[in-house]
């Protein structure tokens, strides 16, 4: 029997539908420090090659003690221990304590709701993201995370989970070990300097860090050798100028009870 070629056509495009439509349906998922972040109304979504929130959920779990949308000048302000975000939407400048910082991604609207790039906010807020194309997960890890606060509010399969239950014993053992914070220049601030400088800070809870265990690569280059280390501060100066682009920074510290802390992030050098 003959078929017109009309209904070949088409069975041909509903089975390759059907075969491609689970890998584009899958939603960017966000763990932090282990643990999945559920949303409860608006899902992270991909835009680009870039992973967008919403405000709540996220931020919240890795510390932020100010999330504000400012309607009057669509703007996103975030604030945590010292540290101060503020972003408008379809604005590509950004401002990270006083400093205009150039942002790849934007905020956005999506159905009405804000959504933020994850990983330049979380970052921007000492944590640090690792990206597993495989699930379509951003793994966030934070220093500075809770579990529940009164500005959290958990799904119902999630409100009786509480600090201190077994569920949350890798976030305080983060929290007791070392911490790495990075001083100069931001994450995705943008600098113009060839040489900058690349400051962070050293902080432990716990035991005193290793000083002979830091480590630090900038685009996959080990300079540990070259490291400054005075007191807590740690200092790199380039010895030759920095390809311009996006430079990305990895740092691994150990404290004297072996517990150890990777802080990735990255900063554009124009």
């Amino acid at each position: 029997m003959r078929r017109n070629r009309w209904e070949i056509s088409l069975g041909a495009l509903v089975l390759a539908a059907a075969l491609a439509g689970p890998a584009f349906a899958q939603e960017p998922r966000v763990e932090v420090n282990g643990r999945e972040v559920d949303f409860r109304d608006q899902q992270p979504i991909e835009r680009a090659g870039r992973v967008y929130i919403p405000l709540r959920g996220v931020l919240d779990r890795i510390g932020a003690e100010t999330i504000e949308w400012r309607p009057d000048r669509e703007e996103v302000y975030v604030a945590s221990g010292g540290r101060e975000i503020a972003l408008q939407i379809g604005s590509h400048r950004a401002r990270v304590n006083n400093r205009d910082v150039w942002l790849d991604a934007p905020p956005i609207l999506v159905g009405g709701r804000t959504m933020v790039p994850l990983r330049f906010v979380s970052e921007s807020l000492g944590a640090s993201v690792e990206w597993d194309a495989a699930s379509q997960t951003a793994h966030i890890n934070s220093s500075q995370a809770r579990v529940a606060g009164e500005r959290e509010v958990y799904p119902p399969q999630r409100r009786n989970e509480r600090p201190g239950r077994v569920g949350d014993r890798d976030e305080a053992r983060v929290t007791a070990g070392p911490a790495i914070q990075p001083v100069h220049p931001l994450a995705g601030e943008t600098v113009t300097a060839g040489r900058p400088q690349i400051v962070v800070r050293l902080r432990s809870a716990g035991a005193p860090i290793d000083l002979d265990a830091v480590r630090m690569r900038v685009n996959g280059r080990d300079v540990t050798p070259d490291l400054e280390i005075d007191g807590n501060q740690v200092t790199y100066r380039p010895p030759e100028p920095l390809e311009p682009g996006r430079v990305r920074v990895q740092m691994t510290v150990r404290d004297h009870d072996g517990n150890t802390a990777t802080r990735q992030w990255s900063f554009i050098e124009r």
